[in-house]
């Protein structure tokens, strides 16, 4: 099991991914 931190960092990676995928796409 991943420890809880590192899951926040995946999960926070993810956001930053997602969130430059939907600027790149409205732009």
């Amino acid at each position: 099991m991943l420890p809880k931190l590192l899951h926040f960092v995946l999960l926070g990676l993810l956001a930053q991914l997602l969130r430059c995928f939907l600027v790149l796409s409205t732009n």
